[in-house]
């Protein structure tokens, strides 16, 4: 019976903490969402990461991840046509922490030419900026 009793307690204390975990955790990433990121990324480097992202292979568990990055850059080249922008031109590209996260990890996949090297570093560089602006 006793053994019982603190077999019983000891459940709901790992339950407990448990449940408590999960919350900060949805509460953490429900966080990373809401903050957006406003990187000045350069007009030809974003045509040349659309480009690149669509030579990139992707597993099968990434492919929600991907459309939503697709996504952002499609939107962004319709503005930069809407805008009738040229490739020497800045744009502000605004996209929350886990999208941002996902285009950094797809991209660490692109098989880079040398020949962009420049071009690669700069895109990243400038989210890596915009990212640690939102941290201070």
């Amino acid at each position: 019976m006793k053994r019982a009793l603190i077999i019983s307690l000891f459940l709901i204390a790992i339950f407990g903490i448990n449940s408590f975990a999960q919350e900060k955790k949805l509460e953490t990433q429900s966080q990373k969402q809401q903050i957006i990121l406003k990187p000045y990324l350069i007009v030809g480097d974003i045509i040349y990461i659309a480009q690149l992202l669509n030579n990139v292979e992707i597993h099968g568990n990434e492919v929600e991840s991907f459309l939503a990055v697709r996504t952002i850059i499609n939107n962004t080249l319709l503005t930069i046509q809407n805008k009738n922008l040229q490739a020497t031109d800045s744009l502000v590209v605004e996209m929350n922490i886990p999208i941002a996260q996902n285009l950094l990890n797809l991209l660490d996949r692109a098989t880079i030419q040398g020949a962009h090297a420049d071009r690669y570093k700069r895109f990243v560089e400038a989210i890596m900026e915009s990212a640690k602006q939102v941290q201070k």
